[in-house]
C-alpha cells in the first residue's frame, strides 16, 4: 500500500499444525479435521511491544456429501473457528441436482449457511464442465442488521475445476 510503517514490521516464523480424517464408500465422503495456527504466538509488532503477540488461531470442521438417489446429493459442512475472543460456528447444506447427459456435465445448486450471530447466507447455481457460478446472497442478522441502513451483500463466485475423474458422482458446491 506504499505506507512507510509497514516496512518497520520485522518477518516473523509462525508455526502450524493440524489432522485430518477422511472416509470414502458407496458415494459417500466424510471428513473430520482440526488445525492450530500461529501455535508459537509470534511477536507481530512495529515498536517490538512483547504484549504485541498474534494470537493462536484454532479451526475445526467437519463435512458430508451423501448420494439422495441417482440424481442428487447432499452435501452438509460445519466450520468452527476461535482467535483471541473472536469465535463463530458456521454450518449449512447444499443440494446438487444432475442434468448431465453422455458427455455434458451439468448440475443445479441450491443452499443455505448460516454463520452464529452473524447471517445467513442461501445461494443458487450452476455447475457446467469444469466451471462453477453461484450467486449468494447474505442476510444480515447481528447487532449491525437494527437501524435505518441493513448491511446486505450479494457474491458471484467463479469455481473452475479438473474436469470430472468418476462418472456417476455428483459434484456439490465448494463454498
Amino acid at each position: 500500500s506504499g505506507e512507510p510503517s509497514l516496512a518497520s514490521l520485522k518477518p516473523y516464523l509462525t508455526l502450524s499444525t493440524g489432522l485430518i480424517y477422511v472416509f470414502r464408500g458407496e458415494g459417500l465422503r466424510f471428513d473430520i479435521g482440526a488445525g492450530a495456527f500461529h501455535v508459537n504466538r509470534p511477536m507481530q509488532s512495529f515498536i517490538a511491544d512483547p504484549r504485541q503477540r498474534l494470537s493462536m488461531r484454532i479451526a475445526a470442521h467437519s463435512s458430508l456429501e451423501y448420494p439422495m438417489g441417482m440424481h442428487m446429493q447432499i452435501s452438509s459442512h460445519a466450520l468452527y473457528r476461535r482467535q483471541a475472543a473472536q469465535h463463530y460456528l458456521m454450518f449449512g447444506s447444499a443440494l446438487s441436482y444432475d442434468l448431465a447427459e453422455a458427455d455434458n456435465d451439468l448440475a443445479l445448486l441450491a443452499g443455505l449457511w448460516y454463520r452464529t450471530t452473524d447471517a445467513a447466507y442461501p445461494f443458487i447455481g450452476v455447475n457446467v464442465n469444469a466451471l462453477q457460478v453461484s450467486v449468494s446472497y447474505d442476510i444480515a442478522m447481528s447487532a449491525q442488521s437494527v437501524g435505518a441502513s441493513r448491511p446486505s451483500s450479494f457474491e458471484l463466485s467463479l469455481i473452475f475445476r479438473q474436469p470430472r475423474r468418476h462418472p456417476g458422482v455428483i459434484r456439490c458446491p465448494t463454498r
